[in-house]
């Protein structure tokens, strides 16, 4: 029950006091249950059918350019079918997220609170907050709620390059979050000159209540799936909006976001370029005993990408990694962040994976549009990591 779910602390409270006769049952918020979705879903995959991939096989950036640009849609055609099948406009105009609902008047307030929290408390140890503006906006066909952060005074149709900020696992607040007194990497970025589009990506924030009923709704799609659609439509809104530059719209994710910014970047050619800060560890290689849980994280922990959970114990059949997936992308510029203390990924197999998609940047005589950072650090951004991410796009990007 939500702190600020009215009605259903009223009924509580009516039980409780003897003034009604009606039993309560505790609604679960994340039910997730990966044995239930695949007897509901009748879903099987039979792994013996995917071909086995030794851990270092230089199956990236092979050949010609023609070849790989052969091999890239491959590969993409099966990242596509791992994240399910998308349901109609339609559908999901039927489905509005920011729909208020009974309890609209109390969400609308603890958005605009929120939203004020990132230029007032986000950057408090600093007071780099100053002088930065925002504006509110509703996109995609199921009227996602967001925001665009720029310098206080920039002309409306001021065509900046734009930065999409695709927040990590923030489960109360979302983009809003700040670790710390760390400074927000939307703040840094709108101060550098960007203008920067945040949301809340599904399942988080003023949108964790779409995690309960999701498969119910789409059971053949996935809920990163949506949160990679949701960047599509993110980006069609960047592209209309004048304060936008259409041909330089970046992503930049943090944690869970840097995973769905590497999907998003792959599937969606109009991206310009991605940051992707602690966004991933190879899955073929993520083995239960390398201590981070697995790939079935995706498919069992939670409900992100289910298909995952067939190849848990096999995972050397899993039909793409991040690899292929970041080589697909080139030779748009990619960089990426991966401390060596991340508990969630196995530093050496990204460094591997990094310089195998390499391969493929050189096929495009790009080989320094793919950055690794490796700090000796754990999962955090500091203020030293966001400045030398934000110096590295202003040169390669901006």
């Amino acid at each position: 029950m939500s702190a600020n779910d009215v009605p259903a602390t009223m009924k509580w409270l009516d039980i409780q006091f003897g003034r009604s006769q009606e039993k309560w049952t505790n609604d679960v918020m994340f039910p997730w249950n990966y044995d239930k979705w695949k007897e509901t879903t009748k879903a099987s995959t039979d792994v013996s059918k995917f071909p086995q991939h030794a851990p270092n096989q230089p199956n990236v950036g092979t050949g010609s350019e023609k070849d790989w640009k052969q091999q890239s849609e491959s590969i993409l055609a099966s990242v596509r079918s791992m994240l399910g099948t998308a349901p109609s406009v339609a559908e999901l105009e039927a489905n509005p997220v920011s729909n208020p609902g009974e309890n609209g008047v109390f969400d609308a307030i603890r958005w605009v609170a929120g939203r004020r929290t990132v230029i007032e408390h986000g950057w408090t140890a600093t007071g780099q907050a100053e002088g930065i503006a925002s504006k509110a906006l509703n996109f995609g066909p199921s009227k996602i709620r967001g925001d665009i952060y720029y310098k206080d005074g920039t002309a409306e149709n001021a065509k900046l390059p734009t930065v999409i900020f695709l927040h990590g696992n923030s489960y109360p607040l979302g983009y809003m979050w700040v670790y710390r007194w760390d400074p927000h990497p939307i703040l840094a970025l709108a101060h550098a000159g960007y203008a920067v589009m945040a949301y809340d990506q599904s399942g988080f924030g003023s949108r964790m209540n779409e995690t309960a009923s999701f498969y119910e709704k789409y059971p053949k799609w996935s809920q990163m799936g949506r949160m990679v659609q949701d960047v599509r439509d993110a980006v069609e809104a960047a592209r209309k909006d004048p304060m936008c530059d259409p041909s330089r719209i970046y992503l930049f994710g943090y944690g869970l976001g840097g995973t769905v910014g590497l999907y998003s970047a792959a599937l969606d050619p109009s991206v310009a370029g991605v940051v992707s800060f602690c966004g991933f560890t190879p899955m073929r290689t993520d083995t239960t005993d390398k201590g981070t849980g697995g790939i079935a994280r995706f498919s069992h922990e939670r409900g992100l990408i289910p298909q995952l959970g067939g190849f848990v114990g096999q995972e050397s059949r899993i039909p793409y990694d991040y690899d292929e997936m970041i080589a697909t992308i080139a030779p748009r510029p990619v960089y990426i962040y991966a401390p060596t203390m991340d508990r969630d990924a196995t530093s050496a197999d990204v460094h591997a994976a990094v310089e195998r998609a390499r391969r493929a940047y050189g096929l495009f005589n790009a080989p320094n549009k793919l950055a690794l950072d490796e700090p000796w650090d754990y999962f955090r951004l500091s203020l030293q990591g966001q400045n030398q991410i934000v110096e590295w796009m202003n040169t390669n990007m901006k």
